[in-house]
């Protein structure tokens, strides 16, 4: 297992870049670095940063190696997915993830990013900024790692602005010059709602179960998802030959709302509707 890295250390550490360095320099902590440095966990195994430009790349490239970093060689498929420019890991295990202006090709670094972001760290020559937690949201949505997902519960819980959110994910689209950011995004929010979804649907079947046996219970919910999980990739793939992508997309939604009107009413049916309202 990755060792993981608190607020003390990655001060520490970029002071350390920050005596090494002959020029101005300045960096943006995007990732969960910018978390911990918020106290929003308590460490991280990646210090994810991102450089306006190519020049700045060179200048950070040429400290860390000085400071004994070296590229890591072999990296897991989702460290490869995110396409960063270099990947650097020192004595202690501690990995730098550099990025020149872009993350995964598909997050840039903004002017509006560049302007939201807070001053951290500011030495003789290096300037680190940390990006706005909606920025991170984002950058979370797409990166796709194991602990993204937490990290974007954290997130949400500690209170995004969501018109930010918006206006950021619409400059991406505009500059990327097609949808395909805002696929991703949505693919990491379902993931957040998946994982409320799954522990809250587990704990239902279970308190169902009680007194008849949970196990039979939560056989039951397995038995009525299963025909679901199998029969919508078929469909979804004769619509997609058949009539195009888009009749995917609307046979999905109106399959979702159908059950969300099935479901209430089912509750109204049973418990009335002002208890509905109450709950």
């Amino acid at each position: 297992m990755r060792p993981t890295f608190g607020r003390e250390y990655i001060e520490n550490e970029f002071q350390r870049i920050g005596d090494g360095l002959s020029a101005p320099l300045t960096v943006y902590l995007i990732g969960g670095g910018a978390m911990s440095l918020r106290d929003l966990k308590g460490a991280t195994k990646d210090i994810d940063l991102v450089v306006p430009d190519g020049d700045a790349y060179g200048q950070l490239w040429a400290v860390l190696m000085d400071l004994g970093y070296a590229e890591v060689q072999s990296l897991d498929p989702d460290y490869r997915a995110l396409g960063a420019t270099s990947c650097v890991e020192n004595d202690d295990g501690c990995r730098l993830d550099i990025f020149n202006q872009q993350v995964a090709n598909k997050l840039v670094l903004t002017d509006g990013m560049q302007e939201r972001s807070e001053p951290f760290l500011d030495t003789d020559r290096l300037t680190v900024r940390l990006v706005s937690n909606e920025d991170i949201f984002l950058f979370k949505a797409i990166a796709g790692r194991d602990d993204d997902i937490e990290d974007m519960n954290m997130l949400v819980q500690a209170g995004l602005d969501y018109d930010v959110v918006r206006d950021e994910l619409e400059a991406q689209i505009e500059r990327l010059g097609d949808d395909q950011f805002a696929t991703f995004a949505n693919e990491a929010l379902l993931g957040i709602a998946d994982s409320a979804r799954e522990p809250a649907s587990m704990a239902l079947f279970a308190d169902e179960g009680k007194g008849s046996g949970i196990t039979s219970s939560i056989g039951i919910r397995g038995l009525v998802w299963r025909p679901g999980a199998l029969l919508a990739p078929l469909l979804g793939g004769y619509l997609m030959d058949s009539v195009g992508m888009a009749w995917v997309f609307l046979v999905g939604g109106g399959t979702a709302l159908i059950g969300v009107v099935t479901f209430l009413g089912i509750i109204s049916q049973r418990f009335g509707i002002r208890e509905l309202a109450r709950w």
